[in-house]
């Protein structure tokens, strides 16, 4: 039977196994303590196991985002998305959809969406209203900025 994973799990299960009972620092690179050679079946098994180290990286870059998160920092994009929202304010406009915003831009409206949640996450945009929407004339959530940033 075909497994999209490659091998089957059970297998790759037996083999993880195998390979640890062996060697009980495979598939944990980062605390490796002696550069032993491995013969050709180890090598397959511990290269097809899964490894414990990409669960280590990403828990790892999920660590420094915590830690180095701040909602006061935009990158260039959110920027440009946050700018257009001002500008739109600053003509009169309390609140913004979407579309309006990548009217405003000219650009994508996945330029747009994605720069906009983002905002919202950091707290710098909030939830307006439902309202039609000055460009497609479609009832949709409007945006409007309750934190400025610099």
């Amino acid at each position: 039977m075909y497994h999209p994973g490659g091998m089957m799990p059970y297998k790759r299960n037996e083999a993880v196994a195998d390979v640890i009972g062996q060697h009980p620092t495979a598939g944990l690179p980062l605390f490796q303590t002696e550069n032993k050679e491995l013969s050709k079946r180890e090598q397959y098994l511990v290269t097809e196991a899964p490894r414990a180290i990409p669960l280590a990286t990403d828990t790892r870059k999920l660590s420094h985002i915590v830690l180095t998160f701040d909602p006061d920092i935009l990158n260039k994009k959110e920027l440009w998305v946050f700018n257009a929202f001002k500008e739109l304010r600053e003509q009169g406009h309390d609140d913004a959809t979407n579309e309006e915003i990548r009217v405003h831009l000219n650009a994508e409206i996945n330029r747009v969406v994605g720069r906009t949640f983002a905002l919202r996450e950091k707290g710098v945009l909030g939830k307006s209203q439902k309202r039609k929407c000055r460009i497609t004339g479609n009832v949709v959530t409007a945006w409007m900025i309750i934190k400025e940033i610099a």
